[in-house]
């Protein structure tokens, strides 16, 4: 698996080799290296666990504002049902109006497609001679005329 352009997060972990040296190190290089890898690691250690602390303080903020908003519901168990019944009542109120406002939506777009048909008629009387102007649309309003009709006739 290549390792080039992932995350460090997401590479795979190396297990350390030991490499051999061609050359026996001194004392001040000896000391200096093992320097260099406790900084390192007291440096991994130190990020892994301010990222441990600031998971831990997110979980408890989450729960203890769970907790704060739980306890100041002073409400009964009573009152929690009869406020869910309220808004289910006032759903339904809602419906209605919804139902009633689009009968009366449909109620004008029929109005208005009938005063539409009854001015294309009006002017297609007085001008004959000019031909079909207004034949697509008189159409249209014409089946859509005829269509209600039929629906009005099922019910």
């Amino acid at each position: 698996m290549p390792t080039q352009g992932l995350h460090p997060k997401n590479r795979p972990a190396v297990p350390l080799t030991v490499v051999p040296t061609t050359r026996i190190q001194s004392g001040k290089e000896s000391k200096a290296a093992t320097r260099i890898q406790a900084s390192f690691r007291g440096m991994r250690e130190r990020r892994q666990r301010r990222r441990e602390e600031s998971a831990a303080l997110k979980i408890q903020a989450v729960h203890r504002g769970r907790k704060v908003r739980r306890d100041l519901d002073f409400r009964t168990i009573a009152q929690k049902k009869k406020a869910g019944q309220e808004v289910g009542n006032e759903l339904v109120e809602m419906k209605n109006r919804m139902i009633e406002m689009r009968a009366r939506m449909k109620e004008r777009e029929r109005k208005v497609d009938a005063l539409k048909l009854k001015k294309i008629r009006r002017y297609e009387s007085g001008n004959a001679s000019q031909g079909n102007y207004f034949g697509e649309e008189r159409k249209r309003l014409e089946r859509k005329e005829t269509s209600r009709a039929r629906r009005a006739a099922r019910r």
